[in-house]
């Protein structure tokens, strides 16, 4: 009678440790990220270009993104704000996925702008952003860049 109950919880023992190692393996293989280019400096050269958006910049960069992510533009070129402004960009890249032939990056920016004095200008933190990039022959172009308020915003296929 004590041998059946040992062969019982042995083959009990068996079939539990069996299926905790199948369930981690499974959902490690569905939480997989994929990595295909690294744009995280790129992205920081376009916010501290001093030039504008000139022929060197248009080869990396559309200009809808290089408008919406500049400190060449808006309010960055008040009088009021004293010069040369400084910024502190923190890119935490969540996921990237490739779709028809472009890859779609979706970070977490946080970014403070300040001023000469070290006096804060802006702040935008936490702000998700969904980059898309094709991969040409020699570099990378940044096509598209689209922020949101709120993480649950960004729509599901990017997370």
């Amino acid at each position: 009678m004590k041998k059946k109950i040992l062969i019982i919880l042995f083959l009990a023992f068996f079939i539990f440790s069996t299926y905790l190692l199948c369930n981690m393996s499974y959902n490690n293989s569905n939480n997989e990220k994929y990595h295909y280019v690294e744009i995280k400096n790129l992205i920081t050269e376009v916010y501290q270009y001093p030039n504008g958006y000139d022929s060197y910049l248009e080869k990396f960069v559309s200009k809808q993104v290089y408008a919406a992510n500049s400190l060449s533009s808006g309010f960055y070129t008040s009088p009021n704000i004293k010069r040369p402004i400084k910024i502190s960009l923190k890119l935490n890249e969540i996921n990237q996925h490739k779709i028809n032939g472009k890859i779609y990056i979706y970070m977490i920016k946080d970014l403070n702008i300040y001023d000469s004095t070290g006096k804060l200008i802006c702040s935008a933190l936490d702000t998700p952003v969904i980059y898309t990039v094709t991969q040409n022959k020699d570099h990378l172009y940044i096509e598209k860049s689209q922020e949101f308020e709120y993480e649950k915003q960004v729509p599901q296929i990017y997370r």
